[in-house]
């Protein structure tokens, strides 16, 4: 039998966040970065959408997902798409999170891999 998708307590709701995490490669790079998106659990089917609306070329990939937009690919020829996608999330707090709880954030940990003992 198929769970249910979990759901918080109406009560607790709003302190629920989603979290997206990735990183960069640290083979043979000068730095790695380590970086995360928090976004409220009840903005987070928005917020993806606002960020595939924010992207102009929607390539499928071999598994039928949106392809990876790899920031190592930065060109001058797609720089405007990967320029949007930024512009859409830098702005996604102040055009859907106006007076409503929770947080919006971007950290970010960087980590310069040519000190001895960080490689």
């Amino acid at each position: 039998m198929p769970r249910k998708p979990w759901e918080p307590k109406e009560a607790e709701r709003l302190h629920f966040h989603e979290v997206y995490i990735d990183e960069t490669s640290q083979n043979g790079h000068h730095f790695l970065v380590l970086g995360g998106i928090i976004i409220p659990r009840e903005m987070s089917d928005l917020f993806e959408a606002d960020m595939i609306q924010a992207r102009r070329r929607k390539e499928i990939n071999s598994k039928g997902f949106l392809r990876e937009m790899g920031w190592s690919e930065v060109s001058n020829n797609d720089f405007a798409d990967y320029k949007r996608v930024l512009d859409a999330y830098f702005s996604f707090a102040a055009r859907h999170m106006m007076h409503k709880p929770g947080i919006c954030r971007f950290c970010c940990s960087v980590v310069d891999t040519t000190i001895p003992g960080r490689a």
